[in-house]
């Protein structure tokens, strides 16, 4: 029999094995550890999250309006005035374009072929 540093082969196998069966459970644990984190995390998404939101919404439910009559009358009117200026503003818009398109067509009659160029 072969011995290495005067212990036997048969020792240093068992050495061996049980230094490989350390590893090994040492990465199972380390992949149980991983899973349980993931596990942990997905739970709290599934669970967490609904419950925020939804005292977020009950909180906002719970919220009264504080918009005077007033107010929204004030809105209202400014809203009236920005549509009005905006109608002006194309309808003046609208007039210079067919203007333009008068004179454009006025041109485009007037135009005659220029001959004596050979």
């Amino acid at each position: 029999m072969i011995c290495i540093n005067s212990v036997s082969f048969k020792e240093n196998l068992v050495f061996v094995s049980f230094f490989y069966i350390f590893i090994i459970n040492l990465k199972l644990q380390n992949m149980v550890t991983i899973l349980n984190v993931i596990f942990a995390i997905l739970l709290s998404i599934l669970l967490i999250t609904p419950l925020v939101l939804l005292i977020i919404i009950l909180n906002r439910t719970n919220i009264k309006s504080g918009t005077d009559p007033a107010i929204i009358k004030q809105l209202e009117d400014m809203d009236k005035t920005i549509a009005d200026d905006t109608n002006n503003a194309l309808d003046q818009v609208s007039a210079k374009l067919e203007d333009f398109e008068v004179r454009l067509a006025e041109l485009e009659e007037k135009r005659t072929n220029v001959k004596g160029f050979k």
